[in-house]
C-alpha cells in the first residue's frame, strides 16, 4: 500500500479517536448545574417590625366604696365569668341600713293607704254634705304628702341598696385573672387596681410601623408573624387596621394583626408575648427578580450572576458567562435586578460556584 495512503488512514483514525475521546468526556465530565429563567414581578419591600401581643379588654378592677375586704373568691390564673362575684366587703352596717330603710318604707306605705281610706271617706259624706269641702281638701293633702313620703322611702331603699352591692366586687367581662395585689383584711379606697383582669377570647399583635410606608399599607398587606415560642413556625397574616398616630413623638403610626384566624392551626398566645413580623409592602410596580442563590458577592463589591448562552436549552450542554448586576429591593428569595440583564435569560442558581468564563455545563430546571 502506497505509504502516503497508509498516512492518510492513520489521520482520519486518530481525528476519529479523538472525536469520540472528546464526546466521552463531554458526557462524563460536564458539571451539571441548575437554572431558572428570568421573570419580571410585582416588587415587594420586607420591612421587619416587632411587637407585643394584646388583648381586646383588659384592666385593674376596683370598688367603688371604702371597706374591709373579708373574702376573695379568685386567685391568680382563675377564669372569671361576667358579673361573678370576686370579692366581698365588710357590709354589716350597710345591711342594717338597708333594713331600716326597708323598715321606713312599711310604715310609709301603711301612712299612706290609712291616708287614702280616710280621703276616700270624706268624699263619700260630701255628697250628703256631712263634711266640709276644706276638710275634704286637707284630707286630700295628707294623702299626697303620704305618697310624697313613701316614694321618698322607697328611693331611700333603692339607695342603700345600691350602696350594700357596692360592697360586692364584680367582674364585668369573662376574663382571666392576670394580677392580684389585694388581700383578705386589707381596708380598700375607691379607684385604688385590686385584680387585674384580661380578656384573651380576642387577641392582637401590636406593632409601630415607620411613617413613610403608611400609605402603602391596608387590608390587603400581609405579614408573616414568627414567636419566640415557636421558633420553627411562621404564621400569614393581614393588617386588621392601621392606626395613625404617633407615640411619645416617634414617627411612626400603628398596625394591628387579629390572632383570631383559622390558618393559626392551634398555637397558645397570649397577652404580653413578644412577636416579630416582616411586612411585605407591594411597591406598585413590576420589575426583573432573580433567586437569592444566583447571586455572587465579591470582596470588592461587585455582585454578578452567572447566565447561559442565549439559545441555551434546559437538559443540553451550553456554555456561562458571568454578568456583573445592580440589585434592588430583596423579598422572600428573590431579588430585584436594576441593571445587568433584561428578563429573558437563564441564570444558574446551583452549581454557580466555580464556573469559568465561557465553560461548558449541562443545564437542567432548578427546583422550585
Amino acid at each position: 500500500m502506497n505509504k502516503s495512503v497508509v498516512s492518510t488512514l492513520w489521520s482520519y483514525a486518530a481525528a476519529a479517536l479523538c472525536y469520540m475521546c472528546s464526546l466521552f468526556v463531554m458526557g462524563q465530565e460536564l458539571l451539571k448545574v441548575e437554572g431558572t429563567r428570568v421573570s419580571k414581578q410585582p416588587i415587594k419591600q420586607q420591612v421587619p417590625l416587632s411587637g407585643t401581643v394584646v388583648p381586646a379588654r383588659k384592666g385593674w378592677l376596683s370598688t367603688q366604696v371604702s371597706g374591709l375586704v373579708t373574702a376573695i373568691y379568685i386567685d391568680s390564673g382563675d377564669t372569671v365569668r361576667q358579673g361573678q362575684v370576686v370579692l366581698q366587703l365588710d357590709d354589716k352596717l350597710i345591711r342594717l341600713a338597708v333594713a331600716s330603710a326597708e323598715a321606713e318604707a312599711v310604715m310609709a306605705e301603711e301612712s299612706l293607704r290609712e291616708a287614702r281610706r280616710r280621703l276616700d271617706e270624706a268624699r263619700a259624706l260630701t255628697s250628703q254634705q256631712s263634711i266640709a269641702e276644706t276638710e275634704v281638701e286637707a284630707l286630700a293633702s295628707d294623702a299626697r304628702e303620704a305618697q310624697a313620703r313613701w316614694q321618698g322611702a322607697k328611693a331611700e331603699v333603692e339607695r342603700q341598696q345600691l350602696n350594700l352591692d357596692r360592697h360586692r366586687l364584680q367582674a364585668p367581662f369573662s376574663g382571666v385573672l392576670t394580677a392580684r395585689d389585694i388581700d383578705v383584711g386589707e381596708w380598700l379606697t375607691p379607684g385604688q387596681g385590686l385584680l387585674e383582669l384580661t380578656d384573651n377570647s380576642q387577641l392582637y399583635a401590636d406593632f409601630r410601623a415607620p411613617q413613610r410606608f403608611y400609605s402603602l399599607v391596608d387590608e390587603d398587606t400581609m405579614l408573616k408573624l414568627s414567636f419566640d415560642a415557636y421558633p420553627e413556625k411562621e404564621f400569614d397574616y393581614p393588617v386588621h387596621r392601621r392606626i395613625p398616630g404617633t407615640r411619645d413623638g416617634g414617627r411612626s403610626f400603628g398596625v394591628r394583626v387579629s390572632l383570631q384566624n383559622e390558618q393559626s392551626g392551634d398555637p397558645h398566645w397570649y397577652p404580653g408575648m413578644s412577636v416579630s413580623a416582616r411586612m411585605m409592602l407591594d411597591m406598585g410596580r413590576n420589575e426583573v427578580t432573580v433567586p437569592n442563590d444566583a447571586l455572587l458577592r465579591h470582596p470588592d463589591g461587585r455582585i454578578t450572576v452567572w447566565v447561559a448562552e442565549k439559545n441555551a436549552q434546559l437538559g443540553q450542554p451550553t456554555g456561562v458567562r458571568q454578568v456583573q448586576v445592580r440589585t434592588g429591593l430583596q423579598f422572600e428569595n428573590n431579588i430585584e435586578i436594576r441593571e445587568g440583564i433584561s428578563g429573558s435569560e437563564i441564570v444558574i442558581v446551583r452549581g454557580n460556584e466555580a464556573l469559568s468564563q465561557e465553560q461548558q455545563v449541562m443545564l437542567r430546571q432548578a427546583a422550585h
